[in-house]
């Protein structure tokens, strides 16, 4: 399976806030929403990091599966300790339906196949 391409933090960061408010409606997407409002650039940035780490070092996530990678990811994730906003948003994520990952992840695959063509192009 190839590897999806590489795209930066501030796009990773914008899709998946965006799409919390675009095309998600639940009360726990809600709930993730508000943690990323009330949460330092800092704190963002470290799930940020984790989570595109993750996708850039597995061999088996692809445009398909992404919802499910990233919500495995997330689930995952132990970075939040001491850190009630991240706490709050992990708990979230907790409670997130199948529906809830693939909405959360709507614009995120969005970036990566646009990202991919414009790289076959070059």
């Amino acid at each position: 399976m190839p590897k999806l391409p590489k795209i930066d933090l501030a796009d990773l960061g914008v899709s998946l806030h965006t799409a919390l408010r675009k095309y998600c409606d639940s009360a726990p997407t809600s709930i993730a929403w508000n943690a990323i409002e009330i949460m330092s650039p800092e704190q963002w940035l470290d799930y940020l990091q984790y989570l595109n780490s993750s996708i850039e070092k597995s061999d088996d996530v692809s445009l398909d599966n992404l919802a499910g990678f990233v919500n495995q990811v997330s689930y995952a994730w132990q970075g939040y300790s001491g850190k009630p906003a991240l706490a709050i948003l992990h708990s979230s994520f907790e409670l997130f339906s199948d529906d809830d990952w693939k909405g959360y992840t709507v614009i995120l695959k969005w970036f990566y196949d646009e990202t991919d063509k414009n790289a076959s192009v070059k």
